[in-house]
């Protein structure tokens, strides 16, 4: 079937037309956009009790204001998540600033909840926590890694 010169002309402009609009569409995302994807995938981590998929997000020189380095925060979440019988976080991110072109800092408010269990053999309690996050990720080989946190919680007890 041989097409006319209109419709060949009219076939190659909607081609270079969706590709254009292809590659409008596909250009790299800003580094704040990537930094709340890596967020994202982090939250996910935790409500799923993934550790693993959790500390790829951390880079292994982290460093927080409590003195956690990468391998106590993987004890201590590991712990977290066997003791939790679910996790639920509400993840309100406050600011995402673009300090330089490797470095974006995050302030967040968090909102942990899950039940939890006694090793004493009494029912599940609810439990939750509020906490305001500070923290800094920065851009290692295309990877945007966790470098430092801080938090305060929000919670009155």
């Amino acid at each position: 079937m041989l097409c006319s010169k209109q419709t060949t002309r009219s076939l190659t402009l909607t081609f270079f037309a969706l590709l254009s609009l292809s590659a409008c569409t596909s250009s790299p995302t800003s580094p704040e956009q990537q930094v709340n994807a890596v967020i994202d995938k982090m939250e996910l981590a935790i409500e799923e009790r993934r550790n693993s998929r959790l500390m790829i997000h951390i880079h292994d020189d982290y460093s927080d204001h409590a003195g956690h380095t990468k391998p106590s925060l993987r004890k201590m979440a590991t712990a977290y998540m066997l003791k939790s019988q679910n996790i639920k976080l509400v993840v309100n991110i406050q600011s995402l600033e673009l300090i330089d072109n490797n470095t974006v800092a995050v302030e967040a408010l968090v909102l942990m909840a899950g039940t939890e269990s006694n090793l004493d053999g009494n029912l599940p309690f609810l439990k939750f926590d509020n906490q305001k996050v500070s923290g800094v990720f920065n851009q290692f080989d295309n990877q945007w890694l966790l470098t430092s946190l801080s938090w305060e919680s929000q919670t009155r007890h």
